[in-house]
């Protein structure tokens, strides 16, 4: 396992190396400003993919008018990673890119290319094939040798350096294929996000990001913000057969919606989705951040929705959840008054392989200030048992689509330990920590 994970980081350091390198290798170009699109949503729900495709793109003023003969079109589907391959919801529907495919076929002779860079899977020893695999395992390989399309792993793809007035850095290395590409489709999938909260046409192009991508993952929402102002998409369509609510990018769980998306300004495209998903689009930083900097339009008012409604395909997702955390000293006078006022205790299963025992506590033992926090439902907390350390772990989930609910978990444990345990001093509290 060490070994592995030993061959996984110098693999992962080989990569940085090299997208460096190739980045230094070419001039530096400006991002150029991409035209505004006209806020127009089209959303259609049914069953015959094809049809939903062309259906979707027609109400927004269909294929032709963005494609020539000649052009180089780049279709970026959302296939984040090998491991979870051929689960509905998780993956950009085959079948989708398939259809846009042949819609730019019937209008013009241009070169096609799908393009992906998926993040590799660490805990399956999964690194320089992670595209690839991700393309065969989603029937990608199989339907671009039918096609006759071209498969592009973004992960190694040549970079040029590329200068913005960006939230979080003023140059990024970029891939060529995307600079270059006369058009870009973006075709992310209906899903929640664990840091992003939602995943949608912004949060899709993280994907463009050289590995190891979780080295932005500090500043995401600045990041994805940058992007869009380098290369925004000239056509968003949203797989929405099936999406992922919960704990997603990867481990939430399916919830069949049958819509299909697509727009041609990404911001009001998300919006829409986001809504659609029972979000409201401004709890997003990414999709806020986008629309500050005039990328877009996030007033559902202000969007023109054809085809189906909204309220006519609405179907709320389960939010992703983070943990709040207290961190206190531990004693055996605790953890003893801890496990006689758990309403359970459990052995957890962590993500990595491990395991620990946890005191469970339900929704109720939590008291929301609905004054203070008008949004902010329990979940409950839990707290670790196992002495590894001098140190007694307090977690509690909150919504991620709601950042303020973190705050108010963190309060509401404090509540807790001082009328519970008698301890009026605070130990150090943290919000917006992944947990699996």
């Amino acid at each position: 396992m060490l070994r592995d994970l030993s061959r996984t980081g110098r693999t992962i350091s080989l990569l940085v190396v090299l997208a460096i390198s190739a980045a230094l290798a070419h001039p530096v170009i400006a991002a150029a400003p991409a035209a505004k699109a006209e806020p127009v949503v089209a959303i259609v729900k049914g069953e015959d993919v094809d049809k939903m495709v062309a259906e979707a793109i027609s109400l927004i003023g269909g294929i032709k008018g963005l494609v020539k003969d000649g052009d180089t079109v780049v279709i970026k589907p959302n296939l984040v990673t090998p491991a979870k391959a051929q689960r509905p919801g998780l993956m950009t529907d085959v079948r989708i890119v398939a259809a846009i495919i042949r819609e730019v076929k019937a209008v013009a002779k241009c070169k096609i290319i799908v393009a992906e860079g998926s993040a590799p899977d660490i805990r399956g020893g999964c690194t320089l094939a992670a595209t690839p695999d991700a393309f065969k395992g989603n029937g990608y390989t199989e339907m671009a040798e039918k096609l006759g399309v071209e498969l592009v792993d973004l992960n190694a793809d040549k970079r040029v350096s590329v200068k913005v007035a960006g939230l979080a850095r003023q140059e990024y290395d970029m891939p060529e294929t995307i600079m270059k590409a006369d058009v870009l489709v973006d075709v992310p999938v209906l899903k929640t996000h664990n840091i992003a909260g939602v995943t949608l046409g912004i949060k899709n192009l993280f994907g463009l990001m050289s590995p190891p991508k979780e080295r932005f993952h500090g500043s995401l929402n600045e990041v994805l913000c940058d992007i869009v102002k380098m290369r925004r998409p000239d056509l968003v369509v949203v797989d929405g057969l099936v999406g992922t609510e919960g704990q997603g990018p990867l481990d939430g769980t399916a919830i069949k919606v049958d819509v299909i998306l697509a727009g041609r300004d990404i911001v009001a495209t998300d919006a829409v989705a986001a809504a659609v998903m029972g979000f409201d689009a401004r709890r997003v930083p990414a999709i806020v951040l986008s629309n500050k900097a005039g990328l877009g339009e996030i007033d559902l008012a202000k969007i023109i929705v054809k085809g189906k409604q909204i309220s006519d395909v609405k179907k709320p997702f389960k939010p992703a959840t983070m943990y709040a955390r207290i961190t206190m000293l531990r004693d055996d006078a605790m953890i003893k008054k801890l496990v006689s006022l758990a309403d359970s205790v459990e052995e957890v299963q962590h993500s990595w392989g491990g395991s620990e025992k946890r005191a469970i506590f339900k929704p109720d033992r939590l008291k929301p200030d609905a004054a203070k926090y008008p949004l902010r439902a329990s979940y409950g907390f839990s707290v670790g048992l196992d002495g590894w350390s001098d140190a007694v772990e307090f977690r509690a989930p909150y919504e991620v689509i709601i950042e303020e609910n973190g705050q108010a978990a963190i309060e509401e444990m404090y509540r807790w330990i001082e009328t519970n345990l008698g301890i009026k001093d605070k130990g150090v509290a943290r919000a917006r920590v992944m947990g699996d």
